[in-house]
């Protein structure tokens, strides 16, 4: 608790310092793709990481959409959506109900972030086709409360690993 009062009192005091100086500019965090297990508790997702963005990494982001400590954000959930573990779509789905849930007098932007990175790179089977990214940019499309999503890498898209570029285009 202390360490993640301490990360929350960074986040609001950038957030302030920014907004300061020039309102405009938005200020968001990439937070690791999994909140919590709903094993450990039960507003979480349904699902098994190991390390968790609130417990392994003190990051409050629930605490920061209440707040309006962010203007946006970026959580990663690189896997597939044939993971076992870390589900894409059971994250996307659970990040999508967040927003709706608790962005409510501060409202904050939503990007998912796609691991372009382990397209033919990854020991997952669905990344060794494009069809996976491509179906999960489709799926984001799909949430009301999603904005769109940010990539990593872009060294990876124009790479054009098995034509992923080409097709995304």
């Amino acid at each position: 608790d202390w360490r993640r009062n301490n990360v929350n009192q960074l986040v609001t005091e950038l957030h302030n310092a920014i907004k300061d100086r020039k309102p405009y500019v938005q200020f968001g965090i990439s937070p690791f793709g999994v909140w919590r297990n709903a094993s450990v508790d039960p507003t979480g997702s349904d699902t098994k990481g190991g390390q968790t963005t609130y417990d392994s990494l003190y990051a409050a982001t629930r605490q920061w959409l209440k707040n309006g400590t962010v203007d946006y954000l970026t959580p990663q959930i690189y896997w597939s959506r044939e993971h076992k573990l870390a589900n894409f779509t059971t994250l996307l789905d659970w990040w999508d109900q967040e927003i709706a849930n608790y962005s409510l007098a501060h409202p904050v932007n939503l990007y998912i972030g796609i691991a372009d990175y382990k397209l033919n790179n990854d020991s997952d089977a669905a990344w060794k086709s494009s069809q996976e990214l491509l179906g999960q940019i489709a799926d984001i499309r799909q949430k009301d409360n999603v904005s769109g999503q940010m990539h990593f890498s872009y060294r990876s898209i124009i790479g054009n690993t098995l034509e992923y570029m080409s097709q995304l285009v």
